[in-house]
Formats: structure tokens, C-alpha cells, sequence
């Protein structure tokens, strides 16, 4: 869509587009000659300063999203009350934790290096400070060299026999002493500024940490329970700055002359009557056009003859089951225009491909109600409510293929078939329809926990059943699956191995004809396009 009218109506155009939430526009380059990018209205600035400071706010608070959708208006007249005050508030608080921090890691160090001097039981002022004494204050690794070292002068050692020393030499015997204390593995310790005696010192130091310490924890108090006063509010408010911001700077967006203005974007034709009548009133110039692809048209040709079209951005159509997966799609990247979405495919073959692999009832359970968990606490954050759906999905399909395994918290309860007795005389446990079973129970693993073993009952004939379906290619599908056990023991690990292998051929053979169908209709994106392309890059795969 292509929009024109006078420029003094670019403000109202504007916010008839924000309004309609339909257009998307396209970021005017500078490159037409007579035209400029637009000015941003006159309160963006002031709007910018008051997002500025709910984004620091946002990020120094425990803010979480209301249980329910607020009005934008509701919003609005907060932010013109008490709110920013509010905001100012948590932002000095925020700071004073800081400075209150910064503090306690310089009390901390000061506490450290007293710590190390207190045992030597000198005043603090004494260890160092002397015209014709040269003091080493520090730790040694040889205590014996140490006071060999120290024989023309004095040494105090802690009273920890830890290796702190003190040394105190005539500068005339310090440059022969440096290189011996050396020698003894001496590592000088930093003497802090100060004087007095060391212990009364460090409690003063650990008491004025202590002091900033509830001080810093009244200020996180307070700071918190402005979150649970404020904190949804803010969550909402900067929702409603951040939109407000990007309309009265979409000016910047814009290509506008000495008197009028030029708007491009995109929209869906089905809103397009909807947008042209809206724009009615400020545009004199509508033109909406249908896109059509071109064949090949899509990604970045590299052939002189060749020419990229423009494409249009890509939204997902309107879904409900399957829109959780559109979380893996947004994460390996959304298909190009004309491309076959694959997320309704992904509904199917993810659960399944996942229940599978995991198959188990309490892995499934677990999964379901942390799945339900996110859901619940999502509130007015879809990204949460789909990532709950999302598990919700895999959670249910590990629990079904966890019914059909047979298998709870890593065991394994149903009875298996012993496939070497086959008549009722020769089997040792159980005769049923066919089939001598030996329950779980019984088997060389150990017994099974009652908490597990009671679930045979959630089965038919508590277990002791066995429906078989012969597929192609010498694949099975029996009930119970039993799949961590050989087929020439009654189990069916051979036939699983079967089952993902022809699965995963069919899922490839799935993604390749739908790749072969793209490049056919759309090109590769790098220029080449049809039958003999789409042969070559997918057909041949298939083959």
C-alpha cells in the first residue's frame, strides 16, 4: 500500500494506522530526491525520558505481568498521576543499594586485610610509617627462613602460626632481606590506613558492615513491597510508553516533502477496504495492490539476469491448537513467502517423535504439571502460555506412549510373555489366552515397589494381554510394546529400532517433497527455480 496527503495530516494518518494495527510499514531510505525522513511529534521526547526511566525501573524490580489485561487509558491516567513519582521513587532506592553495596565490598576488604593483621597483635599505626626501618608485613611459606631473615632486626609472628609476619630491618639490611624473604615464598599483605589497635578496628569495621547490611535489607524490603504495590502497573505502563513512543517517532519512518507525505508499507488484502476508508479522511492518494509472487522471485539471486523481489514480511495465519509450536518454528526461523508453514506438521510429528523417545507415565505427568504450572502463572505473557501449552503437548504424549510401554519412573511393570513355553504344561507362571506371562514382579531386575506394581490394574486382564498388528517390512505394532526387551524374549525392540527408522523416512521423505514443491513453485532463494532445480536439490534425495 502506498498512501500520499498533505503533511500537516501526517500525525492523524498516523494514528489511524496505530489504531488499526493493519500496516507495515516500510522504513522510508532517504533515497528519493525532494523527499526527507519525518520529524517525531513533539512529546516523543518527553515520552522517551519517562520510558528511559520505567526500563531502569523495570530492571532493578520484581515486577510480574497483571492476572488480567488493563485499559490503555487506565494506564495513561496513572502515568499522568502518581506513577512516575513512583518510578523516581524505586529508582533512588535502587541506587542507594548500589552505593550501600559498593560500600559493603570496600568494609569487606578492610575487614579482610585487618583479619590477617589482628594475630601479629600490633597496633596498626606501628607496621609501617618509619624513616630508617624497613617493615615487612605479609606471609611466608618457611617460617625457619623467615626468622633467619629476620636475625639483624625483629620479627613478630602471628599468634595462628599461620605464616603472618612482621619484620622490621635497618633500611641498610632491606635490599639483601628482600631477595632471601623471597626465597622463603614471602607475599607482602596490604596495610590499610589507619592507626590503633587492630581488634578494636576490625569491630568497628564488622559493625559498621553489620549496621550496612540492615540498611541495605530495610531498602530491599522497601523495594520489594513497591513491587507488590506497583509492580503490575509498571509492567503495564511500559507496554503503553513503549507503543506510544514508537508512534510519535514513526514520523522518522516516513518519506515527506516541504508539504506532503508518503506512507509504504504492507497489509493484508482482506483489511484493505477497512484501511483505505479509515485513511479516507487524511489521505488523498490510496493505492492498495495485490502481491503476486514471481516464480523465483523469493532470496537473493546471484545472477546478472536475475532480480530479487521485493518480499512482504511474513505473519502465521490464524491458528489455535497448533500455535504452540510455532515456538519451534520462530526458533529454526519463519518459512519465506509462499512457503508451506510446517507448524500444523509439527503439532503431529513433535509429540509423537517426543513420546516415543521419553515414554514414560511420570515423566509425562511431570511434564503436564509443569506445562500447567507455566500456564496458570502466565497471566498476560502469551510467550509463557504457549511454552505451558507447549509442554502440555509433549507432556500428554509421554504419557500415552508411557501407557503403551508399560513403563513408570523408569520401571517396567507389565507382565512379558516367555516365548519358550508353549503349551499351558510347560509354563511355570501364568496361562493366558495363548501365552505363558511372567509378572514384572518376578523378574531377575528385583521386585517391583508397590507404588508402581498397582498399576497393572490400569490394563485389561491386569496385563496379561497381547494384540499384535503385522505392518509392512516385517514392522509390528503390538499392545503392550514392550521396548527395551528383544523380540525372541516376547518383547519388542526390534520392532521399535523398525518403527523410528521408517518414521524417520517418511518424515524426511515429507519435509523433502515439500522443499521439492517450494523451489518448483518459488526458487531456492539464490536464483535458480523449476522442475530441473527442485529435481536436482530435492528430487534426487527423494529418489
Amino acid at each position: 500500500m502506498i498512501a500520499a496527503g498533505s503533511k500537516e495530516d501526517l500525525g492523524k494518518a498516523i494514528d489511524v494506522l496505530a489504531s488499526l494495527e493493519a500496516l507495515h510499514i516500510v522504513d522510508y531510505d532517504d533515497s528519493e530526491e525532494g523527499f526527507s525522513m519525518g520529524i517525531p511529534a513533539g512529546r516523543s521526547e518527553e515520552v522517551g525520558r519517562d520510558l528511559v526511566k520505567a526500563r531502569a525501573a523495570r530492571s532493578v524490580v520484581n515486577a510480574s505481568p497483571p492476572s488480567k489485561p488493563l485499559t490503555a487509558d487506565e494506564i495513561r491516567r496513572k502515568l499522568d498521576g502518581s506513577l512516575q513519582s513512583e518510578i523516581e521513587k524505586a529508582l533512588e532506592l535502587s541506587s542507594k543499594i548500589s552505593d550501600l553495596d559498593a560500600e559493603i565490598g570496600l568494609l569487606e576488604e578492610q575487614e579482610d586485610s585487618l583479619a590477617e593483621l589482628e594475630p601479629l597483635g600490633v597496633d596498626l599505626d606501628l607496621l609501617s610509617g618509619y624513616d630508617s626501618i624497613t617493615s615487612y608485613v605479609g606471609r611466608v611459606d618457611n617460617l625457619s627462613a623467615a626468622r633467619e631473615v629476620s636475625l639483624p632486626g625483629i620479627m613478630i609472628e602471628s599468634r595462628k602460626q599461620d605464616g603472618m609476619v612482621a619484620i622490621f630491618l635497618r633500611n641498610d639490611d632491606s635490599e639483601q632481606a628482600e631477595s632471601l624473604l623471597d626465597s622463603a615464598g614471602f607475599q607482602q599483605t596490604p596495610i590499610p590506613l589507619g592507626s590503633g589497635s587492630v581488634t578494636e578496628l576490625l569491630s568497628e569495621i564488622r559493625g559498621k558492615k553489620e549496621e550496612t547490611l540492615v540498611e541495605k535489607s530495610q531498602l530491599e524490603s522497601k523495594l520489594d513491597s513497591w513491587s507488590e504495590s506497583y509492580g503490575e502497573t509498571l509492567v503495564c505502563g511500559l507496554e503503553v510508553l513503549e507503543r506510544d513512543h514508537e508512534i510519535l517517532t514513526a514520523p522518522v519512518r516516513v518519506a515527506v516533502s516541504e508539504h506532503a507525505f508518503v506512507v509504504d508499507g504492507w497489509l493484508e488484502m482482506r483489511r484493505a477496504e477497512e484501511v483505505e476508508s479509515a485513511l479516507s479522511d487524511c489521505c488523498l492518494h490510496i493505492e492498495i495492490t495485490a502481491f503476486e509472487m514471481e516464480a523465483g522471485g523469493g532470496g537473493h539471486g546471484h545472477s546478472d539476469h536475475h532480480h530479487a523481489q521485493q518480499m512482504p514480511p511474513i505473519a502465521y495465519q490464524e491458528r489455535n491448537s497448533s500455535r504452540p509450536m510455532e515456538l519451534l518454528t520462530d526458533a529454526v526461523g519463519r518459512p519465506a513467502y509462499g512457503r508451506i508453514d510446517p507448524t500444523v506438521f509439527m503439532l503431529i510429528s513433535y509429540p509423537l517423535f517426543f513420546g516415543m523417545m521419553l515414554g514414560d507415565m511420570a515423566y509425562g505427568l511431570a511434564t503436564i504439571a509443569l506445562g500447567s504450572l507455566l500456564i496458570m502463572r502466565s497471566g498476560t505473557n502469551e510467550m509463557v502460555m504457549l511454552g505451558g501449552k507447549f509442554l502440555t503437548y509433549i507432556g500428554f504424549a509421554t504419557l500415552v506412549f508411557g501407557y503403551i510401554y508399560g513403563e513408570f519412573a523408569g520401571f517396567e511393570f507389565l507382565p512379558h510373555i516367555e516365548t519358550k513355553y508353549k503349551t499351558a504344561e510347560e509354563c511355570s507362571y501364568i496361562w493366558h489366552q495363548g501365552y505363558c506371562y511372567k509378572d514384572a514382579y518376578m523378574l531377575e531386575k528385583g521386585d517391583l515397589p508397590s507404588w508402581v506394581s498397582w498399576m497393572t490394574s490400569l490394563y485389561p486382564n491386569d496385563g496379561r494381554i497381547h494384540y499384535v498388528l503385522e505392518g509392512p517390512f516385517d514392522a509390528a505394532l503390538t499392545y503392550p510394546f514392550h521396548r527395551v526387551t528383544p523380540v525372541d524374549e516376547g518383547g519388542n525392540l526390534e520392532h521399535l529400532i523398525l518403527l523410528t527408522i521408517y518414521l524417520g523416512v517418511i518424515h524426511i521423505f515429507i519435509g523433502l517433497a515439500i522443499g521439492f514443491r517450494d523451489i518448483l513453485l518459488y526458487g531456492n532463494g539464490h536464483g535458480g527455480f523449476g522442475l530441473v532445480c527442485a529435481f536436482f536439490e530435492k528430487g534426487t534425495w527423494m529418489l
